[in-house]
């Protein structure tokens, strides 16, 4: 938790997922001993370095929808191509089984490089909802975003 902890410092992490302040290791631990939250942590190749992670909301089975949140939190890490590789992972991890039967998550609408991955990866963006979101300092728009796990073969031959 220490290390998730860590990732969840950044104001800009921190105040995405919705806390009020940045999360400590307890508080986490406390959070990931409840059945509906798992978090997955993201790894860089060339040195096994934790640079980002999955926050999964939802009891994970084959028949549920499964809700995450997804970040890279420091600048340095971003731009790599990690995030895109990271989603296609866990499409595959999520929806090969499958684990559940649809991935989706609220963004931000203004989180823009968010938006980008999600429409290059070819998840369906199926709604806005003006002031859909309360943050720390207020509503946001926001989009919902999906993936079926009956549309993700048809997706994969897209994607070639």
């Amino acid at each position: 938790m220490e290390v998730l902890a860590g990732m969840m410092q950044p104001e800009d992490v921190w105040r995405n997922l919705e806390y009020e302040s940045p999360p400590t290791p307890f508080l986490l631990r406390m959070l990931h001993r409840r059945p509906d939250w798992h978090a997955l942590i993201i790894h860089r190749d060339d040195d096994n370095r934790p640079v980002g992670f999955f926050l999964l909301y939802g009891v994970v089975r084959a028949d549920l929808a499964v809700e995450f949140d997804i970040a890279i939190p420091f600048p340095g890490d971003r731009k790599l191509g990690l995030a895109r590789k990271s989603i296609l992972a866990f499409e595959k991890h999520m929806l090969a089984a499958p684990l559940c039967n649809r991935l989706w998550a609220w963004i931000d609408e203004d989180n823009r490089p968010c938006l980008e991955l999600v429409r290059t990866c070819g998840w369906t963006i199926t709604r806005k909802v003006e002031r859909g979101l309360e943050m720390v300092d207020g509503w946001v728009d926001v989009v919902e975003v999906r993936l079926d796990v009956e549309d993700w073969p048809a997706l994969l031959a897209r994607r070639g």
